[in-house]
């Protein structure tokens, strides 16, 4: 029912991708680059719940 929802859906454009995705994803590419896997793991998992907005 993405079309009835009552909450307003993010809808991800490739073109301009959106900023919070953005820096969450560059923290966690830095967490892991530095090998803070507990931090990169948070983030990830923010990225998960970030990612419910972006869905109808």
């Amino acid at each position: 029912m993405t079309h009835m929802s009552p909450r307003r859906a993010l809808v991800p454009n490739p073109h301009a991708p959106c900023a919070e995705c953005t820096r969450i994803t560059d923290a966690r590419h830095a967490a892991e680059r530095s090998g803070d896997w507990a931090r990169a793991e948070l983030l990830r998992r923010d990225s998960l719940k970030h990612a419910e907005a972006h869905r109808g």
